[in-house]
């Protein structure tokens, strides 16, 4: 496969919790596709420790992923071009990731979901818009 074949994913996360199921989502896909993973800028952003622990056992274990606001979001999706976007993240980090996705052109397919067991605080027909939703019991 050449470097313009391979799939790009780029994997945002918010909480420790988001981190490991995303790390691990980031696992399941094929292994000539490259997975980034970084960690959206917040109070609920994981510790170096919980980090640490999130990735364990993990592709990703043993890094050190990048910390993005919107703004480094919304370039690093204008000069990566993934083909996409999974937000392992709470709704109102999905929702505001989403509305920066709307204006990068080449919008990646947008992938979220609810790990474990969850109710989500936003409703699940809140204006958001993604192309598919997992849930992992």
């Amino acid at each position: 496969m050449s470097q313009a074949d391979v799939v790009r994913v780029l994997v945002l996360c918010d909480t420790d919790s988001y981190v490991k199921w995303g790390a691990a989502l980031g696992d399941r896909f094929p292994d000539d596709w490259r997975v980034d993973l970084v960690v959206a800028r917040s109070t609920a952003a994981p510790s170096a420790s919980q980090l640490a622990d999130a990735l364990a056992g993990t592709a990703a274990a043993g890094s050190t992923p990048d910390v993005v606001g919107l703004a480094d979001l919304r370039r690093r999706l204008q000069s990566e071009r993934p083909d996409v976007l999974v937000l392992s993240a709470r709704g109102w980090t999905v929702q505001a990731a989403t509305s920066v996705v709307d204006n990068v052109p080449g919008r990646p397919v947008i992938v979220t979901g609810l790990p474990g067991v969850g109710v989500p605080v936003l409703p699940l027909d809140a204006p958001v818009e993604v192309e598919l939703l997992v849930e992992v019991k």
